[in-house]
This record gives C-alpha cells, sequence and structure tokens, in this order.
C-alpha cells in the first residue's frame, strides 16, 4: 500500500512538471514572437518614416540642385513674369507722383575736379526748384525752371536765364548734370521717350537702368505704401560720375 502511495504521488509530481516546461516553453515562444514581431514593426516604422523624409517635397526641394531643364526655365519664366507684373504697377504709382520734395546731398566727378553740395529739390507739376548750397554754405546757387524757361541764380547775385537747365548748372556749377532726365530717375522712373535697358529685382524694383549713355544704379529704397523711393542713386557716364543720397521724401 505504501509503494503504492509513492508510485503515485511521483507520477503527479512528474505530470505538474511535464505542465510547467511546456508552458515556460509556450511562453518563451510567445515572447520571442512579440520580440520578433516588435523588432519587424519597428524596422517597418524606420523605413516608413525614412522614405517619408527622402520622398518629402519640401525636402527634396530644398536639397535637390539638379533640376530639369525645364523646371529651371518655368521657373525663370515665373519669376520674370511676377518681376515684370510687380515692377508695371510701381512704375504706375510712381508715375504718380506730380509734386515731391527731396532734400539731401550730390556728389559729383570728373576726371579733372570732383566737387560736392547739399541740395533741395522741389518739383510741383511743371514747374521745378533746385536749391544748392557747398561746404559751409560756399557757392550757393538756386535753379528754377519750367518748360522753355530756366533761370540761374548764384550768390553773388547774378541771373541767367536759359532754355536748357544742364547749361545754366554747368555754367554756374561747373558740372554737366543731366538735370531734365533727372526729376524721372530721382523716382525711379526712365526718362520718357528714349531707349533704355532695365533691370528689376525680384520685389520688382528698379535697380539699373541704362538711357544715352547714362547708367543709373539704384542701391536703396524706402518704402510708403505702394511707392518704392530711391534713396541712393549712382549716375555715370565715361566723362561724369554722379550720386545722389537723398535723407528726406515728401510726396
Amino acid at each position: 500500500m505504501k509503494k503504492t502511495t509513492r508510485i503515485w504521488c511521483f507520477s503527479i509530481t512528474l505530470i505538474a512538471l511535464l505542465t510547467a516546461c511546456s508552458t515556460t516553453t509556450q511562453l518563451k515562444a510567445t515572447n520571442e514572437n512579440q520580440v520578433s514581431n516588435t523588432s519587424t514593426s519597428k524596422k517597418n516604422g524606420d523605413d516608413v518614416l525614412e522614405n517619408s523624409f527622402k520622398k518629402s517635397p519640401g525636402l527634396t526641394d530644398l536639397g535637390s540642385t539638379n533640376k530639369s531643364k525645364d523646371q529651371k526655365e518655368n521657373d525663370n519664366s515665373d519669376q520674370a513674369y511676377r518681376s515684370d507684373a510687380q515692377a508695371k504697377t510701381k512704375d504706375i504709382a510712381q508715375k504718380q507722383i506730380r509734386n515731391f520734395r527731396i532734400s539731401g546731398k550730390i556728389a559729383v566727378q570728373t576726371k579733372q575736379q570732383s566737387g560736392s553740395a547739399n541740395v533741395t529739390w522741389t518739383e510741383h507739376g511743371n514747374q521745378y526748384s533746385i536749391a544748392m548750397m557747398g561746404p559751409a554754405g560756399v557757392g550757393a546757387l538756386n535753379l528754377y525752371g519750367r518748360p522753355g524757361k530756366v533761370i540761374l541764380q548764384t550768390s553773388n547775385g547774378k541771373t541767367y536765364v536759359d532754355k536748357s537747365p544742364e547749361h545754366l548748372l554747368a555754367k554756374g556749377w561747373g558740372y554737366n548734370v543731366p538735370v531734365s532726365h533727372l526729376k524721372y530717375w530721382v523716382r525711379g522712373l526712365p526718362s520718357p521717350d528714349m531707349s533704355m535697358s532695365t533691370k528689376y529685382d525680384k520685389k520688382g524694383q528698379l535697380r539699373t537702368l541704362i538711357q544715352q549713355g547714362w547708367v543709373i544704379q539704384y542701391l536703396g529704397y524706402i518704402h510708403r505704401g505702394k511707392l518704392n523711393l530711391p534713396t541712393k542713386i549712382f549716375i555715370h557716364s565715361p566723362n561724369l560720375q554722379v550720386k545722389i543720397v537723398v535723407y528726406q521724401w515728401q510726396v
């Protein structure tokens, strides 16, 4: 009886051990499958994320330098169209400036000499006045003009009359500055009825203008609504260089 009992207890213990081992093996296999699935999922997720970066239009555009010829031509065409449209809009606004007043400084240089003066230019319709004063108030002169008649008054009380402001300014100051065109150039506009070559930036602002041998470069602007008002202008020809800095605009 005792022997039978011992065999029975041993059998129960063995069955319990086998059951436990089987359960452990199943759990281990399950865990390994879960780990394997997790690793596969993570790898797949990493691949998707990596591919999403590679296929991202923004990142591709930023990193790519190998655009097709057609793409480049389309980009340049769109940019040229936008600049041209902006330039036309701004030109219309600039042309509406009939009356203005600028205060600043003008400097000129030829192969033989150079000079500078403070300048105040007032334009009212077809009439204008240009007041110039050299360093320490020396060599002041005033130029008044309207179509067909220009008057020059010097600091020594002399008065000269002519049809050409260029002739009078050359007589009073010694430099042949293109006054008749400056009324347009200082506003960032080409002088009318003259052939021209222009270059605008991406904002539609005039940067370079070439007319009758004069090269006008616009190096600075201030913005007033739709108006781009030049503040730094460099004008040069083979015989003369002119630099204008505008301190104040009134329109």
